[in-house]
């Protein structure tokens, strides 16, 4: 419960799968890179709020897990992976400033499973700069299409602050955010 798992400041992690559970774990991407096995073999994923089969108590039921994406420079590269986001769990863009150096997350699916699946996106210091700020490219043809995962990103538009949109363009996961307001006077 609680658990923050980060990997920061130009570290390095390979995995083939990663499976979030319980309450409050987080996997942190801060300015860093996370690179996924390419084998394409069933077990590459990348799961948040994970419910085993075989876990039938309750208590496990309202998972609340995050892999949060922060700084100018966060890197998930995971072409063969599924990122399946279930009971209550959330990606979360921490956005700053500047916007990122590159896009983020790069995977094969964004899906969602059982629970309240989310996507979360705090813009609020990138909405000064404003413009156009690509978070994710998804592999699949239909990975960003799906029923699934376009009720992911309906669910994350509603949360956005006024003037900001996410939409879907061609296999990418874009945010654009108007220039904040201005005072612009004439003496």
């Amino acid at each position: 419960m609680g658990n923050r798992f980060e990997v920061c400041d130009g570290g390095t992690f390979r995995l083939r799968r990663i499976r979030l559970n319980g309450h409050g774990n987080e996997f942190v991407v801060s300015n860093a890179t996370v690179t996924f096995d390419t084998e394409s073999n069933g077990e590459n994923q990348i799961r948040l709020g994970y419910k085993a089969p075989k876990w039938d108590d309750d208590s496990w039921v309202n998972m609340d897990c995050a892999l949060v994406l922060k700084g100018r420079s966060p890197s998930i590269v995971a072409p063969q992976t599924e990122l399946r986001i279930d009971e209550n769990s959330a990606l979360r863009f921490e956005i700053p400033a500047e916007g990122y150096d590159a896009i983020p997350l790069f995977v094969n699916k964004l899906n969602f499973g059982a629970g309240m699946g989310k996507i979360e996106v705090d813009c609020e210091a990138f909405m000064h700069k404003g413009g156009k700020l690509t978070l994710a490219t998804v592999e699949a043809s239909k990975g960003l299409t799906s029923d699934a995962a376009k009720a992911l990103i309906e669910t994350a538009r509603e949360t956005l602050p006024d003037g900001c949109t996410l939409t879907v363009e061609n296999k990418s996961l874009v945010l654009r955010c108007p220039r904040r307001r201005f005072v612009f006077s004439i003496r």
